[in-house]
């Protein structure tokens, strides 16, 4: 039975009517509040960024977002391909059975899938789809594209790699000055583990004094200024280091709430600049000690010429004694020069027979004035002799720094020995001991390189050992260390022995000078040199011509060539140097004997363009020697001849 409400009629029929248009009325707003909910659906849909697609029980698409139909290149047209399309872009080779699965119930887990196509990455959401009962209608498929949040993990995982790895130090820290973030760098020379290290403050790892220093560049950096300054400071791992620190405001808008440091450690830099500091001083020495050693040299010449010629003039008498006292001290004067020139110089390898004995035994007095007193020296020489084909000054170079490197190893004394005999496979050996304090694995691993030293800054330039194996090398040798901590220090030399003969070393002639009464032109630049040595060829016999500059000589060469038997020249001279010279003279004598001389060493001579060939006599030169190698100069052409 109907219960009808009163509507102030009693007509059944109208009634109904009017029922009927209430209800009519309540349906169209449903239909309007499902449309309106479709419309925001669609809406929804359309402006979402995951792609979307609903799948009913029998796997075909009923509904798909723009976003999956602009990733497929579908048309609406094309929604029965949708699924193998699916298949054929993604790799996703299970897709029918996992979407069965979701109709039928199961749970899939998701996943990540790529677009065989783009290369794209995606995440993919499979759950089924629900009708107002919660009965299973159909499967819902969702693509996440996380294409750049992989980018960006992937970066991220770089930058933190390149955080981790590189040798500076970084760390972050806030505005209490607290630690948030720190590398392994940092970490390592503290000697601390990260998790002790976060939320302590800055101030409480470094010390009061170091924050003290550091405070107001921080604070500069929190107003917004990037600072950059250096200092040192003494890391438990490290020890002192030289620092480059640069603090780099960290801002979140407008605001600067964090800062990072960074530590780049300068050390070796420091001490390499150093280093090439001392090694360029070095070099200057070296160059002034050449030029000092050419004017030197030069006196040495002179005081040894007149001394001789008083020692001759004199004999028998206290006179002669203190000429000859004059002569030993010019003997070791010449030899310090040339120690000092052998230490310091920088030359290239001119190559000659020289017998290593007479080397060694040559520089025993030199190297003896180079250690302490309280250091032993002992030399030990092979009893046969030991030719090698060497340049004699840089072979002095090497035995000069290996006894530099020992004394500075005996700081308390100590026996330091020299050694020379003949090895096997055909090779002479120079032995160079000490019984220094040693060095590690470490240190001989590196011994060599340019530059590496153990010894402290200012000190040492870590160029001797290098020009050692630098110049062993250039000699065809080898040369090897052995070492342990606190036992002292062994250098070997190997260097090939040679058949030539080196030239016979003039020891004097006694009493007797070689004579003559040849003509002799004499080119000297220096008035003392030229006077000493013309003083000495007319004591004994010679007519001698002056000249005091190549362009002199060879207008006396032209004008008395036929009466002149020998040129006796300087050869670094202005304007017309003596190389210069004689080849001006040969050319128009062939085969004119000549001699030449000079005060300056071979590498200084060598950057002037002279070279110091043939018939060459280094000043300072005995007076002696000077009169021998005249007359067999002189003697050579007659005895050819003859």
């Amino acid at each position: 039975m109907h219960h009808f409400q009163q509507t102030g009629t009693d007509d059944p029929l109208e009634h109904a009517q009017q029922e009927l248009k209430a209800a009519r009325l309540e349906l169209q707003a449903k239909n309007a509040e499902l449309e309106r909910a479709r419309n925001d659906l669609e809406n929804f849909l359309s402006c979402a960024w995951t792609a979307t697609v609903f799948f009913d029980r029998e796997l075909r698409p009923t509904r798909l977002t723009p976003t999956l139909a602009q990733l497929l290149d579908l048309s609406p047209a094309d929604t029965g391909e949708l699924l193998r399309k699916l298949c054929r872009r993604l790799d996703w080779p299970s897709a029918d059975a996992e979407l069965r699965s979701v109709v039928g119930g199961a749970v899939v887990p998701e996943r990540e899938v790529s677009d065989l196509q783009t290369g794209h990455q995606f995440l993919l959401r499979l759950f089924p789809y629900l009708n107002a009962e919660g009965e299973t209608e159909g499967a819902v498929l969702k693509l996440i594209d996380i294409s750049d949040y992989k980018l960006a993990d992937q970066r991220l995982l770089e930058y933190r790699a390149v955080f981790e790895c590189t040798g500076d130090m970084i760390y972050v820290f806030d505005r209490g000055y607290r630690f948030i973030l720190a590398n392994k760098a940092y970490l390592e020379c503290h000697r601390v583990r990260h998790e002790e290290l976060i939320g302590r403050t800055v101030r409480d790892l470094l010390g009061p004094a170091m924050f003290a220093e550091i405070k107001g560049r921080i604070d500069a950096c929190f107003a917004g200024e990037e600072v950059i300054f250096e200092s040192r400071y003494d890391y438990p791992a490290k020890g002192v280091r030289d620092i480059l620190i640069t603090y780099t405001p960290l801002k979140n808008g407008d605001r600067v709430d964090r800062v990072a440091c960074l530590i780049k450690d300068m050390t070796e830099r420091t001490q390499l600049e150093e280093q090439l500091r001392h090694a360029q001083k070095m070099e200057a020495i070296g160059t002034l000690a050449g030029g000092i050693a050419h004017d030197f040299n030069n006196l040495l010449t002179v005081i040894a010429g007149y001394a001789s010629l008083i020692q001759f003039n004199s004999q028998g008498s206290e006179v002669a004694s203190m000429a000859a006292e004059i002569q030993g001290s010019v003997e070791r004067a010449a030899e310090m020069t040339r120690g000092l020139l052998a230490f310091s110089r920088k030359q290239e390898v001119n190559l000659m027979p020289v017998d290593l004995n007479q080397l060694v035994e040559g520089l025993h007095k030199s190297l003896r004035r180079l250690i302490t007193e309280d250091i032993e020296l002992a030399v030990e020489f092979s009893d046969a002799p030991l030719i090698v084909s060497s340049d004699k000054g840089q072979l002095e170079q090497v035995l000069f720094n290996l006894v530099v490197n020992a004394r500075d190893a005996m700081p308390s004394g100590g026996r330091l020995s020299i050694r020379t005999e003949r090895s096997q496979l055909n090779h002479a050996l120079i032995t160079v001991a000490d019984t220094g304090v040693g060095m590690s694995r470490e240190v001989q691993d590196r011994a060599f390189e340019p530059f590496f030293t153990t010894k402290e800054l200012g000190v040492g330039t870590g160029l001797g050992l290098s020009t050692c194996y630098g110049i062993i090398k250039k000699h065809n040798g080898v040369i090897e260390l052995q070492s342990e901590p606190g036992a002292g220090t062994v250098f070997s030399i190997y260097l090939p022995l040679s058949a030539q003969q080196p030239e016979a070393a003039y020891t004097g002639g006694g009493d007797r000078w070689e004579t003559g009464n040849e003509t002799v032109l004499l080119v000297e630049d220096d008035e003392t040199v030229r006077t000493m040595t013309r003083l000495l060829l007319q004591h004994n016999g010679y007519r001698v011509l002056c000249a005091k500059e190549g362009e002199e000589a060879l207008n006396i060469f032209a004008e008395q060539g036929d009466g002149v038997d020998l040129l006796l020249t300087d050869l670094v001279m202005p304007r017309l140097n003596g190389t210069e010279l004689c080849l001006r003279i040969h050319a128009q004598r062939p085969g004119f004997p000549t001699i030449s001389m000079s005060g300056y060493p071979a590498d200084v001579m060598s950057r002037k363009g002279i070279a110091a060939t043939g018939n060459y006599l280094p000043k300072p030169i005995k007076p002696e020697l000077l009169l021998r190698r005249i007359r067999e100069t002189l003697d050579a052409p007659r005895a050819a001849s003859a």
